[in-house]
């Protein structure tokens, strides 16, 4: 079924279009509970996609006309190999109910453990206006002019992703 004629099959403000696992059942309740339930992915974070975005069309119909500025959500689950795509009309409550489920999960301990994991050593820098995550490494060759696509025109420093003190609680916590 093509994405037009599965958005026009929604009755509610909420377009699921995956969920982030292999079950049939694709609905906004399911991912709540595969939320509550699994560990999102902090691979997300390194390019901004942890974050909804404001959803705009390439080309504009009736089918998709009440969905213009609606916030699109995307996230992975550790171990699933099936990421979730979730689309909410504009002005629904519905948004900050999802805001509220992926910010629980981040804020969990298995989150924030495999965050500080895969990136400890990343900074957060606005390119473009979009927060996205650097490693130092891709910082340094941003500040000296040898990146191929950004450049401290385009780039903004914002800090570290950890502070000290979450630095030195995992460092304690997650030393074998």
């Amino acid at each position: 079924m093509s994405f037009n004629k599965k958005m026009a099959s929604v009755t509610g403000d909420v377009f699921v279009i995956s969920n982030g696992t292999k079950d049939e059942s694709v609905s906004f309740e399911s991912l709540l509970v595969e939320l509550a339930t699994s560990t999102l992915c902090p691979s997300f974070e390194i390019f901004g996609e942890d974050k909804p975005r404001n959803w705009q069309p390439l080309v504009v119909n009736n089918t998709n006309k009440d969905w213009i500025n609606g916030q699109y959500f995307s996230g992975r689950f550790v171990g699933k190999s099936h990421s979730f795509n979730v689309l909410i009309k504009p002005n629904s409550a519905n948004i900050q109910v999802l805001k509220n489920a992926i910010e629980e999960s981040h804020n969990g301990y298995d989150y924030q453990s495999l965050a500080f994991e895969m990136l400890s050593e990343h900074i957060k820098v606005k390119h473009n206006g979009t927060n996205i995550l650097v490693s130092k490494d891709v910082w340094s060759s941003i500040q000296n002019g040898r990146h191929h696509d950004m450049n401290l025109e385009n780039c903004v420093f914002l800090g570290e992703r950890f502070s000290q003190q979450t630095k030195t609680f995992f460092k304690n916590t997650l030393a074998y």
